[in-house]
C-alpha cells in the first residue's frame, strides 16, 4: 500500500538477488509492456553451494488462463519472489490474504493478481537465489495452521476454476 514506484518486487528475508536482477527485470517489464516478467531463480545452501537454476517455462502461452496452465502443471513457480509486477496490479485491486498462512502464502496471492494481467512473460535470467533453508516454515511438519493454509488455497483454487472447463482438470 506504501510503494511509491511503479513496480513491485518481493524478496523474503533469507533469499537475495544477482546485483544486475532488478535492472533486468525492470528493462523486461518495460520493453515488453507485460504485466509480471517471470525470471529464473537458484537455490543456494548455507556452505554456498549454488544448485541447478530453475526453468519457468510459460508454454501454454502469455494471457492469464494460459498462466494458471504453467502454474497448475508447476512449469513456473507459485512464489511472489523471482518476479517484477506493474504496481497497478496491487493498487486497482483488493486481494484476500490471511495473516495466518504458513504455507501457501505466496501461491494464494499470486494465482489473485494472475487474473488481472493481460500478457506475462519468463526470461531466461536468473534473478534470484533461494536460501534453501532446512528449519523454514515451508519444510516443517504440518501444524493444524499448516494445514488450514494448504485447504484455504485449494478451496480459492476450486471456487477460481469449477466453472471453467478449460482449467479446471489442472486442478485436479
Amino acid at each position: 500500500n506504501h510503494a511509491e514506484g511503479d513496480y513491485i518486487v518481493f524478496c523474503d528475508s533469507d533469499d537475495y538477488m544477482p546485483e544486475c536482477a532488478l535492472e533486468c527485470l525492470r528493462k523486461t517489464i518495460e520493453q515488453s509492456g507485460a504485466d509480471i516478467v517471470i525470471g529464473n531463480y537458484q537455490p543456494v545452501d548455507s556452505s554456498n553451494n549454488y544448485g541447478k537454476p530453475s526453468n519457468n517455462k510459460l508454454t501454454y502461452g502469455n494471457d492469464n488462463i494460459s498462466i494458471y496452465k504453467s502454474l497448475l502443471t508447476k512449469e513456473t513457480s507459485h512464489s511472489l519472489w523471482g518476479k517484477i509486477y506493474k504496481k497497478e496490479l496491487f493498487k486497482n485491486h483488493k486481494y484476500l490474504t490471511y495473516q495466518k498462512f504458513i504455507n501457501g502464502e505466496d501461491g494464494f496471492l499470486l494465482y489473485q493478481i494472475v487474473k488481472n494481467t493481460t500478457k506475462v512473460i519468463a526470461i531466461e535470467d536468473v534473478v534470484y537465489y533461494y536460501y534453501y533453508n532446512i528449519e523454514s516454515s515451508s519444510k516443517l511438519k504440518l501444524s493444524e495452521n499448516g494445514i488450514w493454509s494448504i485447504i484455504t488455497f485449494w478451496n480459492l483454487l476450486d471456487s477460481m476454476f469449477k466453472n471453467n472447463e478449460e482449467i479446471y482438470p489442472f486442478v485436479r
